[in-house]
């Protein structure tokens, strides 16, 4: 049995073994919020089948197909589930990716780190993130042997590589925006930038995320174990929720606290980092 806690139920993964094709050499993991312990009443739950031979899958439902992904969806029990087939072979060289990363190598971008045809960057980290966070249900001996080969640390450097360099995009469209007048569009692109800052600092302390709005929930989880990240989410909240904007003035204010707390936590990845 699989524990949703956030609907306080438990889920038996036979039920979801009785609709999936997955055989022998296959496997199969369930993961998401629902899994951490995240998510809410409308969440899905992610099913995902890592197959050998992904070219002769046939779901009983209709399936999506989206970039060599296979997807269906199905109502167990009442939740909805989301499921994934992916070819073993792309899951197996994206590990080797993963491993073979030389963060030494600048002659290489971040985003090219890994590369595989027919699949979106976004898409690949997504997966790995899923696969680290999930609980095995079928042939739970090959799960745990492709997971023990991932080097996890490359993944979430890779993670935070990638975050810190969106954020230095962003960051002088801020100040653009600020120096132009357009005080409003710098606010809500500063707003943006601080969670994405947020998510490459939680990368950073060894928590992996693949979604911005997961990056908040998972400071104030690590808040909860250490001194420091308390104090990081108090400036948080304080640039975030807790300050005046009814005048513009007050606004230039909350933009430029913003981008002093972004360059404070970038700053801070790049020198205990050994450089980023």
């Amino acid at each position: 049995m699989i524990e949703l806690k956030p609907l306080s139920k438990f889920f038996d993964e036979k039920d979801l073994l009785d609709i999936i094709q997955c055989n022998s050499q296959d496997f199969a993991f369930v993961s998401g919020s629902l899994i951490q312990g995240m998510g809410n009443e409308n969440s899905d739950l992610d099913v995902f089948v890592v197959t050998r031979d992904f070219d002769n899958v046939h779901h009983p439902t209709d399936i999506v197909y989206d970039e060599n992904i296979k997807t269906t969806f199905d109502l167990i029990n009442g939740i909805t589930c989301d499921i994934e087939y992916w070819p073993l072979k792309v899951i197996e060289d994206l590990i080797n990716q993963i491993n073979d990363i030389d963060f030494d190598d600048t002659s290489i971008r971040t985003f090219n780190q890994i590369k595989i045809e027919g699949y979106s960057s976004g898409q690949l980290t997504s997966f790995l993130h899923r696969f680290i966070m999930g609980i095995p249900i079928a042939n739970i001996n090959l799960f745990n042997e492709l997971k023990t080969k991932l080097n996890i640390n490359n993944y979430l450097k890779l993670k935070t590589r990638i975050y810190v360099n969106i954020v230095d995009n962003d960051y002088y469209d801020i100040i653009g925006n600020t120096n132009k007048g357009d005080i409003e569009t710098a606010l809500i692109l500063a707003r943006e930038v601080i969670i994405k800052t947020i998510g490459a600092y939680v990368c950073f302390k060894g928590q992996s995320i693949d979604r911005d709005k997961w990056a908040y929930y998972n400071l104030r989880e690590l808040a909860k174990e250490n001194a420091e990240d308390k104090d990081l989410l108090k400036e948080v909240d304080k640039v975030l929720f807790f300050t005046n904007l009814n005048e513009e003035s007050q606004l230039i204010d909350n933009v430029e606290d913003i981008l002093f707390l972004i360059n404070k936590i970038i700053n801070k990845i790049g020198n205990e980092n050994g450089g980023i």
